[in-house]
């Protein structure tokens, strides 16, 4: 991240500690996909995010991330892909589970349950919502084909496994894995009571989410003043910084930055 876009995103964030009587809400989401692809690194973003901001904003902060481990529950699964370095200096995978206070799964269900709560229904006209996506992203296979594809609609991958009796995994069908800019526009326009809404996103693909806050109309971008935003990467593009290590030269990227810009703490 260059200089001029984390003072960007620095001062984007600033209402974050605005007066403590604010009603603002945030909700901090990372599905992961599978606990093959959730990777250790999306596990100590999203923590991090959502501890640092309970501790200022309370029971306006929630948070879905994985399979929805918590320290009150009896662990259920081992949701995080963790890669650690052995010392005889082999590179060693390991699942754990990634258990956050309050966590819930992040599921398409419970991402659309968040939206319908009381809480959310209790904003004000001045209120300010935030969105902070640190999650794996994906384009929309209901789009045109490869060839033609606009990735105007691209995903959040939510997540999409099912545990079953005998240890058994079945995966969610590919509707229910994919929050697409579609729904997620159409769930801020009929959901969110708050007067603007600010999102941040580390995903792959994540640029085409800026169409929710900018869209086309006679050659010419017309903005929609309640809704901005930064994402990691243009919609046709891979990000970096999700990794299953968090010890070594491939732990950077947006994803990193965005965390230590909001938090201040160096990861």
């Amino acid at each position: 991240m260059n200089a001029r876009l984390a003072a960007a995103v620095l001062a984007g964030f600033q209402l974050i500690s605005a007066a403590a009587t604010a009603a603002d809400k945030y909700y901090v989401l990372s599905g992961g996909d599978t606990p093959a692809g959730n990777h250790y690194s999306q596990y100590l973003q999203t923590k991090a995010l959502y501890d640092y901001l309970h501790e200022l904003r309370g029971p306006h902060v929630r948070v879905s991330f994985g399979s929805g481990q918590r320290p009150d529950q009896n662990v259920t699964l081992a949701d995080v892909h963790r890669s650690v370095t052995s010392p005889a200096g082999y590179r060693l995978s390991k699942t754990l589970p990634g258990i956050i206070a309050n966590n819930e799964p992040a599921t398409a269900a419970n991402v659309k349950k968040y939206f319908d709560s009381g809480a959310m229904q209790s904003q004000q006209a001045g209120d300010t919502f935030f969105l902070l996506v640190s999650d794996h992203g994906m384009p929309n296979r209901n789009e045109s084909g490869d060839k033609d594809k606009t990735y105007s609609d691209n995903c959040i991958n939510l997540w999409a496994f099912d545990v079953l009796a005998g240890d058994e995994f079945k995966q969610r069908p590919f509707d229910e894995r994919c929050l697409s800019r579609s729904e997620l526009e159409k769930l801020l326009a009929t959901k969110v009571r708050a007067k603007k809404t600010v999102f941040a996103m580390s995903q792959c693909y994540s640029g085409g989410f800026h169409q929710m806050s900018v869209k086309s109309s006679g050659g010419y971008p017309v903005a929609n003043p309640a809704i901005c935003g930064y994402t990691a990467v243009t919609p046709d593009t891979w990000a970096s910084g999700c990794t299953p290590d968090a010890d070594g030269p491939s732990y950077q990227g947006y994803e990193r930055s965005l965390t230590e810009q909001i938090t201040g703490i160096d990861f």
